[in-house]
């Protein structure tokens, strides 16, 4: 199951980082959310934990579907690995499910900037995870790398990011504001709830004429 797991988040990478894909928002986070479920279920199933719903009418049974018992979906999972409501990791798995309940394909661009902090703390919290929970020969770290791109590093990137965002539909921007403002100050800001970078460019190293880099050889 871990392995599974792991897949779906391979899988959620390379729909997000594929140039000119269809839908790479919903693709993300569908599959990352599958990862995540995958993740729990094996950490329920480790500690000898039951990840099954009770009959309500009758608790010593289980619901079934097509006969086999059903297990908690994520949400469910979530109350169960972390109890607060608050905490920064079940705070940004809430949020990007009811994001993905939330995307409409038309402004799936606008969504991708304004949602870029929160699908990537979603990522690195699922490494965090199955690296603590499994050990290290579970990381995907090694097989994920920093995509190469043009909107951050460009002038007419950067404007044309600016105006995709600003295409974003007032009842999704006060659906990020009022998820915001229903928790606190320290999730807010928290790298787990969402992550936050600012890029700055440097300069490259002066580059030492050959004379001098072969005198420098010489005495050093």
């Amino acid at each position: 199951m871990v392995e599974s797991s792991r897949a779906e988040a391979l899988n959620a990478v390379e729909f997000y980082n594929r140039p000119g894909g269809r839908r790479p928002l919903e693709a993300y986070l569908v599959h990352m959310h599958i990862g995540w479920l995958y993740l729990l279920h094996a950490e329920f199933e480790r500690d000898g934990i039951s990840y099954y719903y009770r009959d309500p009418k009758t608790p010593r049974l289980y619901l079934r579907v097509g006969g086999e018992k059903k297990t908690w979906d994520l949400e469910e999972c979530m109350k169960h690995r972390w109890v607060q409501p608050g905490h920064p990791v079940r705070a940004n798995l809430d949020l990007t499910v009811q994001l993905r309940n939330r995307i409409e394909h038309r402004y799936e661009g606008a969504l991708m900037v304004a949602s870029a902090g929160f699908t990537q703390s979603l990522l690195l919290n699922y490494e965090d995870e199955i690296v603590d929970r499994f050990g290290p020969s579970y990381t995907v770290g090694d097989k994920v790398h920093i995509p190469v791109a043009l909107s951050t590093f460009t002038r007419e990137g950067v404007a044309q990011l600016l105006r995709v965002q600003q295409s974003l539909p007032r009842k999704l921007t006060d659906f990020f504001v009022g998820f915001r403002s229903g928790i606190g100050e320290d999730v807010a800001n928290d790298r787990r709830f969402e992550f936050r970078v600012e890029i700055v460019q440097k300069r490259s190293p002066r580059r030492l004429p050959i004379s001098q880099l072969a005198s420098s050889e010489r005495t050093s």
